[in-house]
């Protein structure tokens, strides 16, 4: 986090490079994906286990979600690359967040060309649809709804440490971190985008100027059975199931 006041408004975005489908889909890329691309996807029995059933007591509710908006589509377009805003809040709050992430712009900055430049469209954030595509593990504490997948804690897991829990497999996929790699650099000199444009910051008051690192690479398909994955990781984790 660091402040800088001069900050450059871009009012359109006429100068975003238009990507050439074919061309593009022709390089040999790695996306970025939620959770990274080692990541074990598909049901468990380990929620059938003796020790599982001995030892869970359920605790509070989180709600993980799949944010988008204008300027990230916009963004998500150019790539050729699904990408969403992938978090958690609490049960019942998802509206609320949302309002907050709309109001705070998250993501409308980017320094590039040692100037802050202020993007439209990162003002009207939703929750998306989310789909799996993948059977739940029977007994998972971890369920799909239409624009959040809710997962009951076990007792003995505060909300805050199954969040830092998600959160640093979920970095796993963040596209700030892509940014950094040879697979987007080639990819950005293709489409002639500078590859800082997709490191985004969020300005907060005082001109204080956050990473947005929640943004990652995340179709609402595959995605979503990813997030149930990292989740039920999470909670066999902590419960020592882990396997």
């Amino acid at each position: 986090m660091f402040k800088d006041r001069s900050v450059e408004v871009i009012r359109g975005h006429g100068e975003w490079p238009k990507r050439e489908r074919r061309k593009s889909a022709a390089l040999d890329v790695q996306w970025a994906k939620v959770g990274g691309q080692s990541l074990e996807v598909g049901p468990s029995d380990a929620f059938l286990s003796e020790q599982y059933r001995d030892i869970f007591v359920a605790g509070e509710t989180r709600a993980i979600y799949a944010a988008g908006c204008t300027g990230l589509g916009r963004l998500a377009r150019v790539l050729g690359m699904p990408l969403y805003k992938t978090s958690t809040t609490g049960e019942g709050s998802l509206n609320r967040r949302i309002g907050e992430i709309r109001r705070d712009r998250y993501g409308a900055y980017a320094f590039v060309n040692e100037k802050w430049l202020d993007e439209i469209g990162w003002d009207d954030w939703f929750a998306s649809h989310l789909y799996a595509t993948q059977l739940s593990s029977p007994n998972s504490p971890v369920r799909v709804g239409i624009r959040d997948i809710l997962v009951t804690l076990p007792a003995s897991l505060a909300p805050e440490d199954f969040d830092a829990l998600f959160d640093a497999e979920v970095r796993k996929g963040a596209v700030d971190a892509w940014a950094q790699s040879d697979d987007a650099r080639r990819h950005c000199e293709f489409l002639r985008l500078d590859q800082k444009t997709l490191i985004r910051h969020t300005l907060y008051p005082g001109g204080r100027f956050s990473p947005a690192r929640e943004i990652t690479g995340f179709s609402i398909y595959s995605g979503t059975d990813r997030l149930v994955a990292i989740a039920e990781g999470a909670i066999l984790l902590h419960l020592g199931l882990k396997r």
